[in-house]
């Protein structure tokens, strides 16, 4: 049996869609803000994460076996469910002598079961995956619009056997009131079947502008990436990287209206991996903003379009692979000091391929969800 797990040591950075508060946007965490967050944390803050999702696929294949120059075709079905929970602690101090200390610790659990048609019969097979992390951060305030953040993380998981340490350094400079920097560079340490040292390095520009009715927000970034797969067959750990450049870019537009928001978001990426991917996604959003609580819904609609991959003996088409997301979130000061961050995602997908020039052919449908609840404490 193969059990693989992936990394992906990307640059994640994204338009901040926040809402506008009685209270500076750390007062507020998860709450919409028009304003950038300020970079100098002034509190203590103490947070308890947990997470529940799971999902269902199913899907058909068709497949051509031969005995000499006589070929049939049939097709099998395949189909899985699965499960996780995630718990989380994070604490950080404020910025004493312009550092500030955190750490986040994680442990996570999953449970998978796979059955496939085969010609001989169907096959079935289970996985458990138990992984638990460590990051370590610290953060310097070159000024009040300069910021230096590093961190070291520890991840064991024992789906691939393996434990890796990952670095990552990022520095944010705010330019103006309206634009802002960011730059990273991550890698990783320690590693006993890997090369050493950087695995990404990208930059972004983000632009916010709010107006008397509009909140304006975008961003463009570049990165140097690597995705890496760390695989356990027969018992024996193994690990293989992919490096690939990808550029980004998007962002959101909100009508206000008295306590409520209207917007508007998307953005796009393409990247040089194999096949090329183009992803697209567009969505709209609703906000609304109480004294004491905020909701929010929030629809998406994400298009990933590969253009054909040619393999040793013959070419693959792949359809598009289409996501639809609906997120509702929740966001309450219970008291002075206390703050809820709940949320709930249900997500469709669907995505399909076909051997050109043969009846071989796949598709598949899955259906995901997860339930998301925080509590911080700020002091």
């Amino acid at each position: 049996m193969v059990l693989v797990k992936k990394y992906y040591l990307l640059i994640l950075i994204c338009a901040a869609i926040l809402n506008p508060s009685l209270l500076v946007a750390e007062e507020r965490p998860g709450f919409y803000s028009s304003e950038p967050r300020r970079l100098e944390l002034t509190k203590y803050e103490v947070s308890l994460i947990t997470s529940n999702g799971g999902s269902s696929t199913n899907g058909i294949s068709t497949n051509i076996r031969c005995v000499g120059d006589n070929c049939v075709s049939d097709q099998f079905a395949h189909s899985g469910i699965s499960k996780s929970n995630t718990y989380g602690f994070r604490f950080v101090t404020p910025h004493l002598n312009k550092l500030s200390l955190g750490v986040l610790v994680n442990s996570a659990y999953a449970n998978s079961t796979n059955s496939t048609e085969t010609w001989s019969g169907t096959n079935t097979s289970t996985n458990i995956n138990t992984t638990k992390s460590i990051n370590l951060n610290a953060s310097y305030l070159l000024s009040p619009n300069t910021l230096v953040v590093g961190s070291i993380m520890q991840d064991r998981s024992s789906f691939a056997n393996q434990t890796q340490h990952i670095f990552d350094l990022k520095y944010y400079k705010r330019l103006n009131s309206n634009l802002s920097f960011s730059g990273n560079v991550g890698g990783l340490l320690w590693d006993d079947l890997l090369p050493n040292g950087f695995k990404h390095v990208g930059g972004s520009l983000n632009y916010t502008k709010s107006l008397d009715q509009v909140d304006l927000n975008g961003f463009f970034n570049l990165v140097r990436a690597t995705t890496i797969s760390r695989s356990q067959v027969s018992g024996i750990p193994t690990a293989s990287e992919d490096r690939y450049n990808k550029m980004g870019s998007g962002g959101s537009i909100h009508i206000k209206h008295d306590a409520s928001k209207f917007g508007l978001i998307g953005n796009f990426s393409v990247s040089d991996r194999e096949g090329s991917p183009r992803d697209v996604s567009f969505g709209p959003q609703y906000i609304y903003t109480a004294p004491d609580f905020e909701i929010s819904l929030t629809g998406n609609y994400i298009v990933s379009r590969l253009n054909n991959i040619a393999k040793p003996n013959h070419v693959v088409n792949y359809s598009d692979n289409v996501t639809k997301e609906l997120r509702f979130r929740y966001v309450r000061e219970i008291q002075d000091g206390y703050f809820l961050d709940s949320s709930i995602l249900k997500s469709w997908n669907s995505n399909g391929s076909n051997i050109i020039g043969s009846e071989v052919q796949s598709e598949s449908d899955a259906e995901l969800w997860s339930l998301n609840f925080g509590v911080s404490r700020l002091f």
